[in-house]
């Protein structure tokens, strides 16, 4: 990678000399450039560069290039040279560079339709001359993409001129994308454009006069002077060349010639409607499109041809509402005027009604009374929208008796009465509707109550009768509408009540009434029960709200919303000291987790909960039922900042630890010191290893203070000491809980944030010995797993090649034994243990080989299997073998997790230590 940005920037030498040698940039700022380009090349060079890199040196470049454009007209103005200068390297590399960035680009994220794009309109605005290749590139890329021909004909022709190679690509497109509706306008529009030019081509010789472009001034210009001719006289001029025939024989032939370009936009017109037609037969958009070409040019028979399209709209679409919509609104086309007796209104309006009597659905008169909607809100008011709203009701009417008026149209329908101040038939309407088909209707019986308890509002002492009557009301909306719609009528009749406690009551009953019967299962997103309960409290106080939200959960799955509302105010309290409401707290809680037992987020909730009010055991106990209840239960993680919380809560409650001999100390609580001192009954949320042997993956952290606490927790089966036989040390795998077990560990042994860091940082790796470069002398990994061990020899200082081995031990071992022979009891080994009382041997490596392997350990290190078998006799060294091996990468001498260690926690005897080879 470093050889290949190298190569890259040092090809820039020559563009950065010829810039600081025209005085364009200094040379502190072609430093700065060379750095900002070699940060980018190296991110373009990772094994998976992202599209933000390439489009971030794109930007970057392109940027430079401009201040180099503008720095160098500001040294030409300065030095008052009026000739241009010829152009140097510097005035390339910019474009050139841009350039082979977008062709990297391009090569890796082939599919970025949006990207080549960018890299065509760069090369169109810069003119570079690959504009050719990167179309044919793009092309053979995306060929079904539409665009891509649509650009690719628009440079052709307008660019290059060349309407031939602009037909081509259409044509191509048109066969590789027959269903693209742009590509049959836009193949139309460039045909017509054609022809338009050439017949601006032959006025501006001479040869005649106007264009294929309607100007619509021009139409409406002649239609009046031709109504209003006898307002016009007749020049001298004009007469005597009209008597002269010679002119006009002229005009003839110049008319003759200007329908050429006529006919032939009008035969083009057609071959590529019924190409189009036949290709896209059910497009109702497309047709209209070709209609609105039509219209905006001039061309022989246009009025065939429009006839033509309408009556296959007709034919093909005369069922669908659009069409009729789209009709009636092209009828008022141009019109300025809105008035009801407009004739172009009255045109659609029969559109509309014809349209009525073909299709009757509920989506036509939506867009009938839409289109009357308009010129009433576009009037303010005024008496001309009289007419307009007479016919609008004439029309909801008409809705009404067909049975096709929905539950929106009704909706509107009582709202324009209440608009227009006819209250008294506004209720009238929702009485009648609210007892036919929408007696389910929320909106509907919300306007009813609305209209009727307007006097309840303004009248500050209700009588018994009113209020009877709006609670009668009330309890019939609310018995008829679902719950799940019926939030702004519980609100309404909550508020309308607030005061009155005996109905308050009743609407109290009525709900939990209500919630027991529409409770299907599912939670609605409208939670009565909460809403309840809230205003309870805030009229009644918190003992009445305890007693009805206790009434609510006794129901079967009142809602986890509802769950989630109790807990809140119920925690509310609990922060305020009220131990009833930690209490009632924890009790929602274990419903809630009763009811919906695999949410994750409630699980996590109660976690926190506990971990912020409660105590380390009951969070701990929550967790770990979290792990056994949810089937997903790799998705609870608890947060790292939820930790740090409860290790800050913990040591706030007197539960600190002391780094120096790794037990519990307390000052405020006895009893919190006697739990964390009695190891046998300390808490365990945060590993848990079993001492079965199948496993997957080794223990991650060791411990020895005790050498009880050590065999329960790591699963360490005692040694039978009057058996010879080898008991097995297993780790189970808990990888979900490995960063628990790394904050625990890491304020036990009160590790610094560096050493902290590191170990986060290797929480997901795979457990594997550390680097022998670190632990043995004379050892080192190759990259595919193998040690390797060499030695130098004393005098010459030569390399000495002692071979291969599978693990670093072995290597270790090898280097002891060429070192004790080279140097004998002065040498520095990394096993000196194994060469006490020995004697120096100078015959060959054989038979040191069987020496040294006679005084190995009796200890076995399998870690393939992930087990450790230890010999009788040897308890201690096999756990500190052991517990070497289990050690994550990252640990060991020289480490910042190893430096952070304090040494009194390992003053104990040397039989007992199992870091005895480091200290």
């Amino acid at each position: 990678m470093a050889d290949v940005v190298q190569y890259r920037l040092e090809r820039m030498v020559d563009e950065l000399d010829d810039l600081e040698r025209r005085g364009i940039f200094s040379r502190a700022e072609i430093s700065e450039i060379v750095k900002q380009r070699r940060k980018f090349e190296y991110r373009l060079k990772r094994p998976s560069p992202l599209k933000q890199d390439f489009l971030a040196y794109i930007d970057y470049e392109s940027q430079l290039d401009e201040l180099r454009r503008l720095r160098r007209k500001a040294v030409s103005f300065q030095s008052g040279e009026k000739k241009k200068k010829k152009k140097s390297i510097s005035d390339y590399a910019g474009v050139a560079k841009i350039v082979e960035i977008y062709r990297l680009a391009t090569r890796r994220f082939k599919g970025d339709i949006n990207l080549w794009f960018k890299y065509l309109e760069f090369c169109r605005q810069k003119r570079n001359g690959r504009m050719k290749k990167v179309l044919a590139q793009v092309i053979r890329f995306h060929p079904k993409v539409a665009e891509v021909w649509i650009y690719a004909a628009a440079w052709e022709f307008d660019r290059n001129l060349n309407v031939a190679a602009a037909r081509a690509l259409m044509q191509n497109g048109l066969r590789v994308c027959p269903n693209s509706e742009d590509l049959w306008v836009e193949y139309l529009r460039m045909e017509l454009t054609y022809l338009n030019k050439l017949k601006v081509r032959r006025v501006a010789l001479g040869e005649g006069e106007g264009s294929l472009v309607r100007d619509q001034k021009s139409v409406e210009d002649e239609q009046w002077k031709d109504e209003n001719k006898e307002l016009f006289m007749s020049l001298d001029d004009k007469e005597e060349k009209d008597k002269d025939g010679s002119d006009v024989d002229d005009d003839d032939d110049a008319s003759e010639r200007v329908d050429v370009f006529k006919e032939k936009g009008s035969n083009v017109l057609q071959a590529i409607y019924g190409g189009a037609l036949e290709a896209l037969p059910s497009s109702f958009d497309l047709r209209r499109r070709f209609l609105e070409i039509l219209e905006a040019t001039d061309l022989a028979h246009s009025d065939d041809i429009r006839n033509t399209i309408l009556s296959d709209l007709k034919r093909d679409f005369s069922s669908d509402p659009e069409y009729w919509n789209w009709l009636a609104r092209n009828e008022m086309s141009g019109c300025l005027s809105v008035e009801f007796a407009n004739p172009q209104m009255q045109k659609a309006i029969e559109v509309f009604e014809e349209g009525l009597q073909t299709v009757t659905s509920s989506s036509m008169f939506e867009m009938y009374i839409k289109f009357l909607m308009e010129p009433i809100e576009r009037s303010n008011g005024d008496d001309s929208s009289g007419e307009f709203i007479s016919h609008l009701i004439s029309v909801y009417e008409n809705a009404d008796g067909t049975g096709c008026l929905t539950e929106e149209l009704a909706n509107d329908y009582v709202s324009l009465y209440l608009k227009l101040g006819r209250t008294n038939d506004a209720l009238k309407l929702v009485e009648k509707l609210c007892s036919g088909k929408f007696a389910g209707s929320a909106k509907l019986w919300l306007a009813r109550v609305s209209i009727e308890t307007r006097s309840l509002s303004s009248n500050a002492t209700p009588s018994k009768v009113d209020l009877q009557s709006a609670f009668d009301l009330l309890s019939n909306a609310l018995k008829n509408v679902p719950i799940a719609e019926s939030e702004s009528l519980w609100l309404t009749a909550f508020k309308i009540f607030a005061q009155q406690k005996k109905y308050f009551d009743k609407l109290v009953e009525m709900s939990i009434l209500s919630v027991a019967k529409g409770n299907n299962g599912s939670d609605p997103l409208f939670s009565l029960a909460s809403v309840v309960v809230k205003l309870v409290l805030r009229a009644k106080g918190i003992h009445r709200a305890r007693e009805i939200y206790k009434r609510f959960v006794a129901l079967q799955r009142p809602g986890l919303v509802f769950y989630k509302d109790c807990i809140e105010i119920e925690t509310n309290l609990a922060s305020q000291g009220d131990k009833d409401s930690l209490r009632n707290a924890r009790k929602l809680y274990e419903s809630a987790v009763a009811s919906y037992s695999q949410d994750v987020e409630l699980w996590k909730d109660y976690y926190s909960f506990e971990t912020k009010m409660g105590t380390s055991e009951t969070a701990n106990g929550v967790y770990w039922r979290a792990r056994k209840t949810l089937k997903e239960s790799a998705d609870f993680v608890v947060g790292e900042m939820d930790f740090d919380e409860e290790l800050n809560l913990c040591t706030t409650k007197g539960k600190n630890i002391d780094p120096s001999c790794g037990e519990g100390s307390s000052t405020t609580s006895p009893r919190s010191m006697k739990k964390m001192r009695n190891l046998d009954h300390r808490p365990k949320p945060y590993f848990s290893f079993s001492s079965s042997s199948s496993s997957n993956s080794l223990g991650a952290f060791p411990f020895h203070l005790d050498p009880t606490f050590q065999n329960q927790q790591l699963g360490y089966v005692p040694v039978n000491q009057q058996h010879d036989q080898k008991q097995m040390i297993s780790f189970s795998p808990q990888q979900p809980q490995q960063q628990y077990m790394f904050k625990y560990w890491s304020d036990t042994l009160n590790l610094s944030p560096r050493g902290r860091r590191m170990m986060m940082m290797n929480q997901e790796s795979i457990v594997q010995p550390y680097s022998a470069t670190k632990l043995y002398r004379g050892v080192r990994q190759r990259q595919w797993g193998k040690w390797v061990a060499e030695i130098r020899k004393p005098k010459s200082r030569a390399r000495l090649w002692l071979g291969t081995f599978d693990t670093a031990e072995e290597a270790a071992m090898a280097y002891d034994r060429q070192a004790f022979k080279l140097r004998g009891h002065n040498a520095t080994l990394n096993f000196p243990e194994h060469y006490v009382n020995t004697e120096v041997e100078v015959h060959d490596s054989s038979s040191l080989d069987q020496k040294q392997t006679q005084t190995q350990q009796p200890n076995e290190v399998n870690l393939e299997n992930k087990e450790v078998a230890v010999s009788d006799g040897g308890l201690e060294e096999g756990m500190a073998e052991a517990w070497f091996n289990a050690v994550r990468a990252g640990w060991g001498p020289e480490s910042p997790l190893w430096d952070d260690l304090d040494s009194s926690q390992f003053s104990q005897s040397s039989s007992s230590c199992p870091m005895k080879p480091f200290f």
